[in-house]
């Protein structure tokens, strides 16, 4: 397992990141979108550790599949300002990962995956039905409203 500091540009803002890769050559990725908070590219806070994508990152390698993971904007060492983001911002930072991965600089992935934790669920799902190319769809612990239709 490689891991390298990455940096992704998205519009304005330069998103960190770091990109983990297997041993030996790959052609997919999974790209890691946060749930909601002010949180670091391991989804961790200022005041509480979780540590979920560095952990999965860590198990996906040995399985011969990379991942990346950023700072949310205005986080960690991404620019830009997390309290003044929307949603199409955080969006369109899923987008710009996206191209990042398929670019010569990010590894010229073919295959991407999104794993979408909590609020993350709904941003990948959104960039998933906007026809953006992407080879699978994975939604870790997405909330659940009660139905208001009888």
């Amino acid at each position: 397992m490689r891991e390298s500091e990455v940096e992704v540009r998205s519009g304005a803002v330069t998103l960190a990141g770091t990109l983990t890769q297997p041993a030996a050559p790959t052609d997919i990725a999974v790209l890691c979108i946060h749930g909601s908070g002010p949180l670091d590219r391991n989804e961790n806070l200022p005041v509480q550790r979780m540590d979920i994508f560095n952990t999965v990152a860590a198990d996906l390698a040995p399985r011969g599949i990379a991942t990346l993971r950023y700072d949310k904007r205005g986080c960690g060492r991404s620019t830009g300002k997390y309290y003044t983001a929307s949603y199409g911002d955080l969006v369109g930072d899923v987008v710009a990962a996206m191209r990042f991965l398929r670019s010569a600089e990010g590894g010229a992935f073919r295959r991407i995956v999104l794993l979408g934790h909590s609020e993350g669920t709904i941003i990948a799902a959104s960039v998933a039905a906007s026809g953006g190319p992407l080879d699978g769809l994975v939604l870790l612990a997405p909330f659940v409203e009660r139905s208001t239709i009888s």
